[in-house]
């Protein structure tokens, strides 16, 4: 086999060791997969997973890198982000699901050579500057976030600002670092908006009654879909009622290839934190759902709606009236407490032709 040359890139899920010591293990196990899944999804084939080793990712890519620190920053960020709709998600007392935040993430980056070997029908990785790599995620790095980048990265990816740093690696004496301290980044997986939006907060706001049923108007809701951001790009994430997870996993999935999106499940299961990736024209454009609740005779779901040229919260809520159902929407740019932020009137076409759509549909 030829000698392949690049990055190595290790991303470890710091703490897991004492968090499945002393928590449940089939919810310690899931919480895992969940978290390594995430860390697998994010910026697809951007990076390429070589292996899952317990609680970290494996990656490999080529020497034409130059945006992997922001990477792995967007990869930080997502997992935070993550983590925090799993603990709002979950309803399970157990130590696991209670102590979820407290499991951090840390990056090494290396850069060097490696062969790549068949064994048993599988591939696997050698080579000395593998080992260096591996040998780094025992550090004495003072931060328990962070990434941490030899010499040698440093240089081929032109990084300035790192930390700069020693570690005595056992028969390749001492490897010069930098390392990235990532605690402050944390803050912005921590800032997205995960309330429903009130009728104060809202900068834009329609309604419109339709002469049906709440169940009927979930139908057409589901079916149909609305036009403009979730019609024409996205499936809708909600469903017909009672149907457990209301159709979102189905609704994602139908439709992905023809839309050129990419689908993300919830957390813990839920349809908290659901993600649609839509790719068009060059631009990418995502939403997430960041509040749903639902109840008798009322549902509320707040979308989280970027990339592209706009960033907005979109709060839908349906709702039974004695005549009917009656469906609302509300809108506040990003960020909503910005005076000067106002809805674009392209958003606000698009959304008033949704509701006129939705509500000739539900007249048929």
């Amino acid at each position: 086999m030829a000698v392949e040359h690049g990055f190595i890139v290790l991303g470890d899920v710091s703490g897991y060791g004492e968090f499945i010591a002393k928590t449940e293990l089939d919810h310690s196990r899931e919480i895992l997969a969940e978290l390594l899944s995430t860390l697998c999804d994010c910026a697809p084939g951007r990076l390429s997973v070589a292996q899952l080793e317990g609680d970290a990712v494996f990656w490999l890519c080529g020497e034409d890198a130059p945006e992997l620190v922001d990477l792995l920053e967007q990869k930080f960020v997502e997992y935070h982000r993550r983590l925090r709709f799993m603990t709002i998600a979950t309803t399970c007392p157990c130590r696991a699901c209670a102590s979820v935040g407290a499991l951090t993430l840390k990056f090494v980056v290396h850069n060097g050579s490696w062969f790549r070997q068949r064994v048993a029908g599988n591939d696997h990785f050698v080579g000395d500057d593998l080992v260096i790599a591996h040998r780094l995620l025992k550090n004495s790095v003072p931060s328990h976030e962070y990434i941490l980048l030899t010499d040698v990265a440093l240089r081929a990816l032109a990084t300035e600002g790192a930390t700069p740093h020693e570690e005595h690696v056992e028969h390749h004496g001492v490897i010069r670092c930098g390392y990235i301290d990532l605690s402050a980044l944390r803050i912005r997986a921590l800032t997205e908006h995960t309330d429903h939006l009130g009728r104060g907060e809202a900068q834009w706001l329609d309604e419109r009654e339709l002469p049906v049923p709440i169940a009927r108007a979930r139908d057409v809701v589901s079916q149909d879909a609305l036009g403009g951001w979730r019609g024409e790009h996205f499936q809708l994430l909600e469903g017909p009622e009672g149907s457990g997870d209301h159709g979102a996993a189905d609704s994602l999935t139908a439709g992905v290839e023809a839309a050129h999106t990419l689908a993300r499940k919830g957390a813990r299961g839920s349809d908290l934190g659901q993600e649609m990736h839509c790719h068009h024209e060059g631009d990418v454009e995502l939403m997430r759902v960041v509040r749903i609740d639902r109840e008798a005779g009322r549902s509320r779901v707040t979308f989280h709606i970027f990339g592209g040229r706009d960033a907005f919260y979109l709060t839908e809520i349906l709702s039974e009236t004695p005549t009917g159902s009656r469906i609302e929407l509300r809108v506040a740019w990003e960020p909503i407490d910005d005076p000067k932020s106002r809805v674009s009137d392209a958003i606000m076409g698009l959304l008033k032709g949704d509701l006129d759509r939705l509500a000739a549909g539900c007249g048929r």
